[in-house]
Order: C-alpha cells, then sequence, then structure tokens
C-alpha cells in the first residue's frame, strides 16, 4: 500500500512539472557535469537597429526580461565601461555620440554580460567644398567674379549663377528653390554642377542623399538680387530774356550702373516724327550734369 502511495505521488509531480524529476536525474545521472541555474534575467535590444550614419548619435534602447531585474547595466566598448541610464524598471539606455565608425560592444551589470554586439556606421552624404561663379550682366560691365565656399551673396538682378560642387558618398544633389528645384547625379568623381539666372531675392538649400539615405543634412544660404533702378533725369528750361524762341536746358542724369547714352528729343507740331540729337555725357560715371542749347 506505501509503494503505491509513492507511485501515485510521483506521477501527480512528474504530471504537473516533469522538470522537478527528471532534472534531479538528469543531475544524479551525470553527476560529474556541472550544472548552472538559468540566469535570472536576460538582455534584449533589437540588432536590426543597429545602424548609424558617420558622425551622428545613436541612441541604443535596452529592455531586461526576467524575474529578477539589475539596478544597473553597463555598456562595454573600447576596453571601457559606461553607465547606461535607467528610463523605469526594465528599461535602459545609452547614447554613442558622434559615431565616426563601427563599434563591438556587450551589455552587463557587473555579472551576466550580453552576446557581442557590432554597431554599424552607414557613409553619410556630405558637401567638401563648393565654388560659385557669377557671370554679371552685360550692362554693368564688371567682370565674372568666383567664390569658394560662399552661399550667402548679393548680386544684381540678371547674373547667371553657376554652382559647382565637391561632395563625398554623395549619389544626388538637390538644390532647391523658392520657385522650382533642380535634381543632379554625381559625375565619377562625385563633382556636380547646376546652373541659375537669378532676378529675385531668395533663400535656397543643397540637399545630398546616397543610396541609404533620402535628401537630408540641409544647407541653407541666402541670394540677395540688387534689382536694377530706373534712370533718373531733372531738366531745367530757361528761356531768354530778348527772344522767346531761344531757350536753354540743364539737368542731372543719375543711374546705378552709368550711361551709354543720352539724346535730346524734340518735334514741332508741324512735324510727324520726333528728333534727336546726341548729348555728351560721361559713361564712367552713375551722376552726371548736361547742357543744351535750342533755337
Amino acid at each position: 500500500k506505501g509503494i503505491i502511495i509513492v507511485l501515485f505521488v510521483f506521477l501527480v509531480i512528474s504530471f504537473i512539472d516533469s522538470n522537478i524529476i527528471f532534472s534531479s536525474v538528469n543531475k544524479i545521472i551525470n553527476y560529474s557535469e556541472t550544472h548552472t541555474a538559468p540566469p535570472a534575467f536576460y538582455y534584449h535590444i533589437n540588432s536590426s537597429d543597429l545602424k548609424v550614419l558617420e558622425q551622428e548619435n545613436f541612441t541604443l534602447n535596452i529592455e531586461v526580461k526576467g524575474e529578477e531585474v539589475p539596478d544597473r547595466i553597463y555598456v562595454i566598448f573600447n576596453g571601457n565601461k559606461h553607465y547606461a541610464k535607467k528610463k523605469n524598471n526594465t528599461s535602459f539606455e545609452f547614447v554613442f555620440r558622434n559615431v565616426q565608425k563601427n563599434i563591438s560592444f556587450y551589455l552587463t551589470d557587473g555579472q551576466l554580460h550580453s552576446q557581442v554586439y557590432n554597431l554599424t556606421t552607414i557613409p553619410k552624404p556630405s558637401l567638401q567644398k563648393f565654388e560659385v561663379v557669377l557671370n554679371y550682366p552685360s550692362y554693368i560691365k564688371k567682370e565674372s567674379d568666383s567664390l569658394e565656399n560662399i552661399g550667402d551673396f548679393e548680386v544684381p538682378e540678371g547674373t547667371k549663377i553657376k554652382w559647382f560642387f565637391k561632395t563625398k558618398n554623395v549619389d544626388t544633389v538637390k538644390l532647391v528653390f523658392k520657385d522650382t528645384s533642380i535634381v543632379k547625379d554625381s559625375d565619377a568623381f562625385g563633382q556636380f554642377n547646376i546652373g541659375r539666372t537669378i532676378f529675385n531675392s531668395h533663400e535656397y538649400y543643397f540637399l545630398p542623399k546616397n543610396r541609404y539615405t533620402d535628401f537630408s543634412d540641409t544647407n541653407r544660404y541666402y541670394i540677395s538680387a540688387i534689382k536694377d533702378q530706373k534712370p533718373l533725369i531733372k531738366v531745367e528750361q530757361t528761356i531768354d530774356s530778348t527772344n522767346n524762341l531761344l531757350r536753354y536746358f540743364s539737368g542731372q542724369i543719375e543711374d546705378d550702373y552709368g550711361f551709354s547714352k543720352l539724346n535730346f528729343v524734340y518735334k514741332l507740331e508741324s512735324w510727324n516724327e520726333n528728333k534727336k540729337t546726341p548729348l555728351a555725357v560721361s559713361s564712367l560715371f552713375s551722376f552726371s550734369n548736361f547742357y543744351h542749347f535750342f533755337d
């Protein structure tokens, strides 16, 4: 009867949790082997997200699951131990700053270590240098200029501008203006050139991208367009006191880029067409006086 009771208890225990019976039996059979208890917790991170753009920060989110959660977790890399910030009872985070290259790391609470993980850097599209060539409109009589690594500038309206970009890790660039966008693919040397004639002041953007990223890392600049002002003419007429058919004209002309010519235009009532007489003015200055005698 006692044997029947023991067998019954054995069957009930094995039905509830067979590990209680068989793990103990295992230890008896394999008495020479070392048996370790299962860990009280384990680390969990999403290893598929371990990618970061060069020179960017990366936030590592850590989840701890198990019966006993540690108060502190450390991230070990490059031979150094770094404290992970605790967000709540089971969550921690650590920020890798300005990541320049791939990093191998593991987690530990001081006793239990995780597997080794790898944080992979992704090539970041960047602008190395650029040149801006300014071809001014002919009426201002000024030679072309070039600017090195200067994106903000002031030009007369009608200036033709060409940008030459030297880039790194860039497949395509987009130059965004107020009213349009220009997209260009890189040549074999990572160089681009884009041209546009400027008539109005506006901000513009340079956006690079490669096969790992979308258009990002915006570089913002501003072009100020100087409007061509209309010439100003002031004229005074003086009538001869002895003969009202004799008239004297004097005045001033002013223009922001000087003058090429000035005409005195007149017409009698009996004429069908205007007549004009060239007046002498200097093309070297933006302001000039003029005089004319008419009879």
